[in-house]
């Protein structure tokens, strides 16, 4: 398989530093008009911020790695269906690490086993200067999942403390028929609105939402 170039290199643990700002190289691409939905076959995230919708298109693959961009300027870095980096917003978060491994890489084995997660972030401001950039922010969340009423999905939650920053809380839909994770809202940096995200799954990226996710359950400040 060929290999990314080094934006997508940059979202490996080992490779997060300065260069990952490289990732912001790909916002020349928001010139270019995309007027029309993507079609059922291409790869395409669903994205809500602030209550304004949009789509970005999946630009780079390799494995479960992609690197996304939308047409207004949002470039998005996933792993799986986690948010490893953005460019593009208040807030650019760099990196994305995770001590033990991302417990959404295998959501279902958190029915009925809450667990606790650590994972290390990186962020930078706008600007991208020096004095914006923070590395090495610890992140502390608890991680429960609670079915649907319908049987038909599970969704995972995740509240997250840090010393550098306030509160904040993710959620996962998991559609138990694929076992796909197919609707998330993710924290994505400090002083940023999260991003709620539509993921591709197997068919299509049409999903369906979260069928009792109360507004204290949607990410942000507490």
């Amino acid at each position: 398989m060929r290999r990314l170039p080094m934006l997508a290199l940059l979202l490996l643990p080992a490779c997060a530093g300065p260069e990952w700002l490289s990732l912001d190289r790909l916002n020349p691409f928001a010139t270019e008009a995309e007027e029309e939905e993507p079609r059922d076959d291409q790869p395409a995230l669903r994205l809500t911020r602030s209550g304004r919708g949009s789509f970005a298109r999946a630009v780079q693959e390799q494995g479960r790695q992609r690197i996304w961009r939308s047409r207004d300027g949002l470039v998005i870095a996933t792993d799986g269906a986690r948010v490893t980096g953005t460019a593009g917003l208040p807030s650019l978060l760099l990196a994305q690490r995770f001590d033990g491994g991302d417990p959404m890489a295998n959501p279902l084995v958190l029915r009925g086993n809450p667990q606790d997660s650590r994972r290390v972030v990186d962020l930078s401001g706008p600007d991208r200067s020096p004095r914006s950039m923070r590395f090495g922010i610890v992140v502390q969340c608890r991680v429960t999942a609670r079915m649907e009423p319908d049987e038909a999905g599970m969704t995972v939650t995740e509240r997250c403390t840090s010393a550098a920053f306030r509160p904040f809380i993710n959620w996962f839909y998991v559609d138990m028929g694929t076992d796909t994770i197919t609707d998330s809202l993710q924290w994505v940096g400090p002083d940023t609105p999260p991003l709620r995200m539509a993921h591709p799954g197997p068919r299509s990226w049409v999903i369906r939402p979260p069928t009792s996710a109360a507004p204290s359950d949607a990410p942000g400040s507490e």
